[in-house]
């Protein structure tokens, strides 16, 4: 696959509190297709805009993402899609598998 380099992001601005956390439920993802900052703020900012999710953190280098979100509102199958989907106005693909929920 090849990346394309020149797709600024900027990162949607805000983070949950500790609080907010704390009533929701994370799902850590495994993502692929990441090659970049941008990319991380491009998955990162799909989530966040979905309906029931609190907060994401994405760790490029280990290519995670962590997701507290309200399971009376939006389901993993959810968020999977939404990472798929994160890359369809642009040249890039990524795919999200979960990996552990807490």
């Amino acid at each position: 696959m090849q990346h394309v380099t020149d797709c600024h992001v900027e990162p949607l601005e805000g983070r949950a509190s500790e609080q907010e956390r704390g009533g929701a439920r994370e799902q850590i993802l495994a993502l692929a297709g990441m090659g970049c900052p941008n990319c991380a703020n491009r998955i990162r900012n799909t989530l966040l805009r979905v309906r029931g999710v609190v907060d994401v953190e994405v760790d490029l280098p280990a290519s995670l993402a962590t997701v507290w979100y309200d399971p009376t509102t939006v389901q993993v199958p959810t968020l999977l899609d939404a990472v798929s989907l994160a890359g369809t106005s642009t040249m890039h693909r990524y795919l999200a598998v979960p990996l552990d929920a807490r």
